[in-house]
C-alpha cells in the first residue's frame, strides 16, 4: 500500500475537521494552509489585550457536529443571554426568554403584534422538532417570503426579525434559503450562541491541535491540484486522494468548482470605559429601523469580560464593505442608550468574502467528488461553523470509502 498522505488543500474548519476523521481511522494526513495559522474565516487577533475577532462571530452549542467533535469544557463557551434588543424609531424595545430576562416581560409583549410574535415562536418550535433530514427535504423559497406566508409580519417583522436574520445572513433584504433559515431557527432554539474564552480562533486551534505532529504546513499556498497530487511552488506532493478544502472562491480557482456569491461584512470594534451597557446582559442589539448603516452591535465583554481589560470592548457590524472612519458615534449612543462619543476606536474589519450566499433552492448535500477530486467547504452544506465542520466529514467520509475501502455510518448532520 502507498504511503502517500491524502492531502488537503486549505486549513480551515473543513480542513481541519476533515484531517481530523481521516486521523482518526489511521490514515495520513498532510494539511497544507497557505497562511500562518489554520481557521481559515474564523480567527481572533489579540491586540493588546484586546480580542478582534474577524467578524462578530458567534458559537452555538446546538450545532451537532460540534458536539460530536469539540470539547466544549476546554473552549469555555461563554454564552448569551435570550433575548434582544431592537432600536426603533420609538426607541428601544427589549424582548427576551422571560425565565431567563424577567424585568424585560413588558417589552417583549408591547412589542410589534402579538398575532406575528405568536406566529413566530409557533413557526421556530415547529423547526426545532424537525429533523435535518426532513429541514434539506422541505421546499425551499425565500426567508422573507417564507415568513410572511407564516404570519410573520409588521412592526415585529421589520424592527426585530428582519434586522436581526439579516446580521446572521449578511442581507437585508431576506432572499437566503428558507431551509437554511429554518436550520439556524433549529439551533437557536437547540442551544445557546457563545463565545470561547479565548476568542473564536479557539475553535480551529483545538482541532489542529489534535492532529498527529506534522500534519499542517504553513505558507504552504498550492497552484494546481490533480486527484493525486498537488503542486506548491516548484513543488510536487504525491498523495493517495485530494481534498480541496479552501473557500469557493479559491476552489473554483484550483479546481473549477461552481463557487456562490459572497456577502460581505464591516465590523468595527470600539472600547468603552467600564460601566454596564446593555444592563451588562450579553445581548444583541439590532437596527429596528433607526437610521444609519449598523445592522447590530454588542457589548462583548458582557459575555467574555476577558475579550478586553478594565474596558468594555462593542463589537458592530454592517453589511457591506464601509470604510474605518465612517461616523457610528451617534447611532452607537442611540443602540446602546449612552453617551459614545468619547469611544475608542480599536479595529476595522472588511471583510468581503464573509459567507457564501446561500440562496434557494440551496442543497445541503452538492456532489463530494469533482473530477476525482473531494471537495469541503461551508458552501458545500450551510453558511455557518456546522457547515464548514460537517462538509469536512463528509468528504473525508467520502475518501475513506472510495480509496480505502472503509465505510462509515453517515448520519444526516447538515
Amino acid at each position: 500500500m502507498s504511503n502517500e498522505p491524502v492531502v488537503i488543500v486549505g486549513g480551515g474548519l473543513a480542513g481541519l475537521c476533515a484531517a481530523r476523521e481521516l486521523s482518526i481511522h489511521g490514515v495520513d494526513v498532510l494539511v497544507l494552509e497557505s497562511g500562518e495559522r489554520v481557521g481559515g474565516r474564523v480567527q481572533t487577533d489579540i491586540v493588546n489585550g484586546v480580542h478582534m475577532d474577524h467578524g462578530f462571530q458567534l458559537y452555538n452549542t446546538g450545532y451537532s457536529e460540534g458536539q460530536r467533535v469539540l470539547d466544549y469544557q476546554a473552549l469555555d463557551l461563554q454564552p448569551f443571554s435570550s433575548g434582544v434588543i431592537s432600536t426603533t424609531p420609538r426607541g428601544r424595545i427589549k424582548l427576551g426568554d422571560p425565565r431567563e430576562l424577567v424585568g424585560w416581560l413588558p417589552g417583549s409583549i408591547a412589542s410589534g403584534s402579538l398575532p406575528s410574535k405568536a406566529a413566530f415562536i409557533k413557526y421556530a418550535l415547529s423547526q426545532s422538532r424537525k429533523s435535518g433530514e426532513e429541514i434539506t427535504r422541505s421546499v425551499d423559497g425565500n426567508a422573507h417570503a417564507v415568513l410572511a406566508s407564516a404570519g410573520i409580519t409588521g412592526k415585529f417583522y421589520s424592527e426585530v426579525i428582519q434586522p436581526f436574520f439579516a446580521g446572521v445572513f449578511l442581507e437585508s433584504e431576506l432572499e437566503t434559503s428558507s431551509r437554511f433559515m429554518n436550520m439556524v431557527l433549529k439551533t437557536f432554539v437547540q442551544g445557546k450562541p457563545s463565545l470561547p474564552s479565548a476568542g473564536m480562533r479557539a475553535i480551529p486551534d483545538q482541532l489542529a491541535n489534535a492532529l498527529p505532529a506534522g500534519s499542517v504546513r504553513f505558507n504552504s499556498a498550492v497552484t494546481s491540484i490533480s486527484p493525486t497530487s498537488v503542486r506548491v511552488g516548484a513543488e510536487v506532493i504525491n498523495a493517495r486522494a485530494v481534498i480541496l478544502a479552501t473557500d469557493s472562491t479559491s476552489a473554483a480557482e484550483l479546481g473549477g468548482v461552481r463557487a456562490p456569491r459572497w456577502n460581505s461584512v464591516t465590523t468595527w470594534y470600539h472600547l468603552a470605559p467600564m460601566g454596564t451597557l446593555d444592563e451588562g446582559k450579553p445581548v444583541i442589539v439590532v437596527n429596528g429601523g433607526a437610521a444609519g448603516p449598523i445592522t447590530n452591535s454588542v457589548v462583548l465583554t458582557n459575555a467574555v469580560p476577558g475579550y478586553a481589560h478594565d474596558a468594555q470592548l462593542i463589537s458592530t457590524s454592517a453589511v457591506g464593505i464601509h470604510e474605518r472612519e465612517l461616523n457610528l458615534k451617534e447611532y452607537l449612543s442611540t443602540m446602546h442608550d449612552t453617551d459614545a462619543s468619547q469611544w475608542e476606536l480599536v479595529g476595522h474589519y472588511p471583510i468581503a468574502r464573509a459567507l457564501p450566499a446561500m440562496t434557494p433552492p440551496h442543497s445541503f448535500s452538492p456532489p463530494v467528488e469533482q473530477d476525482g477530486v473531494y471537495v469541503a467547504g461551508d458552501f458545500q452544506a450551510s453558511s455557518s461553523i456546522q457547515g464548514a465542520m460537517v462538509s469536512g466529514r463528509r468528504a473525508a467520509s467520502a475518501v475513506l470509502s472510495n480509496v480505502f475501502g472503509q465505510l462509515e455510518d453517515w448520519d444526516s448532520d447538515v
